[in-house]
Parts: C-alpha cells; sequence; structure tokens
C-alpha cells in the first residue's frame, strides 16, 4: 500500500531536521547493488558547494559498508545511516526528504519498492535505467546511467534540483500520477488476475466473476479494462528492455531533458 501522506515539515519536526535542510534519501537494505558508493562520491562534490544538504541512509547496512567511504570523503557530518526503522519511522524519513536515489546496477530485474513507495510520496528519484528501470515513461523520474559520466550526472542533478524546487515538485507530481495510473494496490491485483486468466486461456474474468477483484465480502475492487500482454507485464508503457545494460551507456543525456 501507498505511504500515508505526511506534511513535509511536520516529519522533519519529528526527525529533528531542520525545515532550511537540502534533504537526500536512500532506503531499504544498504548494499553495494545500490551503488551508495557511487552516489556519496558525488554527494562529496556536491556538498562542497551546498554545505545544507544531507544524505540520509535509512535501512540496515551490510557489513559496515559504507562507513569507510563516508570517512574517506569526510562526510561523516554529513551522512546519516538510521539503521533499522519499523514502516512509521520509514515513512517519516520518506516524506522529510526532498529527493530520492534509487539506483540499482547490475540488477536482478526487480521491481524497486521503495522506488514506488517514493512516487506515491511524489518525491523526483534519481534511478539507473536498467532493468525494471528501463520500463519507466519518460519524465516521471530522473534517469542516471551506471558509466564513465554517472558521476558527474548525478552531481549536475542535485544542483538543479537544489536551485530549482518547482522543478522537483513538478517530477514529483508526475511520479505521483504514474503511480495512481499504475501501482494502486487495487489496480495491481486486477492486472494480475487479467494476465494469469489471459496467458491460461480463461474468461478474463477476476474472482467476482465480472472482471473485478472481490474481497471476502463479494465486493469488488475495481474492474479490470482490457489491455494487452505488454501492458500488464510493463507497467503500463508497453516497453520492454532486459538486455542487461546499463541504459544509454552511449548518450550522456542531462535527465531533466526529458521532462522539460
Amino acid at each position: 500500500p501507498p505511504p500515508p501522506d505526511i506534511d513535509q515539515q511536520l516529519a522533519r519536526q519529528q526527525l529533528g531536521i531542520s525545515s532550511t535542510e537540502f534533504a537526500i534519501g536512500s532506503f531499504g537494505h544498504i548494499i553495494p547493488k545500490k551503488r551508495i558508493h557511487i552516489f556519496l562520491e558525488a554527494f562529496a562534490a556536491f556538498s562542497s558547494s551546498y554545505p545544507k544538504a544531507r544524505y540520509y541512509l535509512v535501512g540496515k547496512s551490510a557489513d559496515h559498508y559504507p562507513l569507510e567511504i563516508i570517512r574517506r570523503l569526510g562526510l561523516d557530518n554529513r551522512v546519516v545511516i538510521t539503521g533499522y526503522t519499523d514502516t512509521e519511522l520509514f515513512n517519516k524519513y520518506l516524506h522529510a526528504m526532498d529527493v530520492c536515489v534509487n539506483l540499482r546496477y547490475p540488477e536482478d530485474g526487480e521491481t524497486s519498492a521503495t522506488m514506488i513507495r517514493a512516487f506515491a510520496a511524489a518525491k523526483p528519484v534519481l534511478y539507473t535505467p536498467c532493468g525494471a528501470g528501463a520500463e519507466l515513461p519518460a519524465g516521471i523520474a530522473l534517469p542516471i546511467p551506471a558509466n564513465s559520466s554517472e558521476i558527474r550526472l548525478i552531481t549536475t542533478t542535485l544542483i538543479r534540483l537544489c536551485l530549482e524546487p518547482l522543478l522537483s515538485k513538478l517530477i514529483g507530481e508526475k511520479a505521483r500520477r504514474y503511480y495512481n495510473a499504475n501501482h494502486l494496490p487495487e489496480r495491481t491485483a486486477a492486472d494480475y488476475i487479467r494476465m494469469i486468466t489471459t496467458l491460461s486461456g480463461g474468461s478474463g474474468t477476476g474472482f467476482g466473476g465480472n472482471g473485478s477483484v472481490g474481497d471476502s465480502a463479494g465486493r469488488g475492487l475495481g474492474t479490470a479494462k482490457q489491455s494487452n500482454k505488454s501492458e500488464f507485464m510493463h507497467g503500463g508503457n508497453g516497453s520492454e528492455n532486459r538486455s542487461g545494460s546499463a541504459g544509454n551507456s552511449g548518450n550522456v543525456q542531462r535527465p531533466w531533458n526529458r521532462i522539460l
């Protein structure tokens, strides 16, 4: 389910985060495949010019990663590692952020639940456009290809978002609309039922007998619309990319060019 809507400033007050801070967050398990070491290099360059920036790692770290990198870059006072959080605290941190980071490479083909939650919270997200990330439509988030220009692109993107809060708001609003159109639980359940019945040669009706998903009391949660296989397999935009590449590796394009 989507995180409950929490006012950003209220969340910051409860967490002790300044209202003037530029807060950036990564969520979930803190592991190397999320490229936190790469982001830290970019954050070091960015925060040297923007001292009010702080990076929050909301989750449990694996084998002390990335403490050594944080110390080497002199970011001890700029990076906060919360450790494990329960759902309520997780949601407070999510709503307190200005920007969320969801880099993943190499990827295992999974869809990031933390990124979907960030979309629901109307946050601009930096992400790696490969695997499931390659299926996202243009304009709802900020793609950062995993290549030699990654650190520079992260840095310039953070500068742009920090200087232009209206741009951040625009991207976040587009992300929330995408979530509402594609990832509401009742929509997802209906899509799964439609996919299963279509692939099995069934009638395409759900548990309610009329294409709807019913709860134990027989109440429908929404009627599934007719769709092709590509739509319900790939988030509604009909695209697929499982080549294993990091996405757009030969074209270093500023991510906001896809939005404005």
